[in-house]
């Protein structure tokens, strides 16, 4: 883990020392005993942070993969939320489906169990949070890439509703920041994934 410390005159007072926890790309391979690897990892961070969020690429491919880790990433717990976002291995793009229907429904399938786990899926849209009397944004949109990634990602409509606040942005591929978020936004803080490694093995 890597902790850094980050200022911003922007940021609400009442927000001053706020944790937020990042954790992305972490591809984890089904049915090899790996799950065990994040055990330690998601108790011993649960409580030390106001918020953790998951910037993308929970499987490889499929959504089934998810299904033996559900119940070690249900653990992990924030006061304030775990929001996460779409990568680009999470659309299924990667393997021969039957059809359109059959990646589609894959999709809705991981984002129904990261659900289940209690985590909030931002599909280019924001949640605010509150401490007392101050508040901020936290933003996520879907995969915005470069060819040949996926590009789903819908900044104005997912800062609608955000004008002049303190605004996180999670967003998968940080190619997006200097492409989108920096000339046409006034986001403070985005929190990106994509170039690995996360990876446990």
């Amino acid at each position: 883990m890597k902790e850094v410390t980050f200022y911003s005159p922007d940021l609400p007072d009442a927000f001053d020392g706020y944790r937020i926890l990042q954790l992305s790309d972490i591809h984890p391979e089904a049915g090899k005993g790996t799950e065990r690897h994040f055990r330690k990892p998601s108790t011993s961070v649960t409580g030390k942070c106001r918020l953790a969020v998951f910037t993308g690429d929970l499987v490889n491919s499929r959504a089934d993969e998810l299904l033996e880790f559900m119940p070690v990433f249900a653990q992990l717990k924030a006061r304030d939320g775990v929001y996460s976002v779409l990568g680009n291995h999470d659309y299924g793009s990667y393997v021969k489906w039957e059809n359109e229907q059959a990646r589609l429904a894959n999709v809705d399938s991981l984002i129904a169990r990261e659900n289940r786990m209690g985590w909030c899926m931002l599909q280019n849209d924001h949640r605010i949070i509150y401490k007392g009397t101050d508040s901020i944004a936290v933003v996520g949109v879907e995969n915005s890439g470069k060819p040949p990634f996926p590009d789903r990602g819908d900044l104005p409509k997912a800062l609608q509703g955000t004008d002049g606040m303190f605004k996180v942005l999670l967003s998968h591929d940080p190619t997006h920041w200097r492409r989108k978020v920096l000339p046409d936004t006034s986001v403070q803080l985005t929190l990106s994934g994509h170039t690995h490694d996360m990876q446990i093995s």
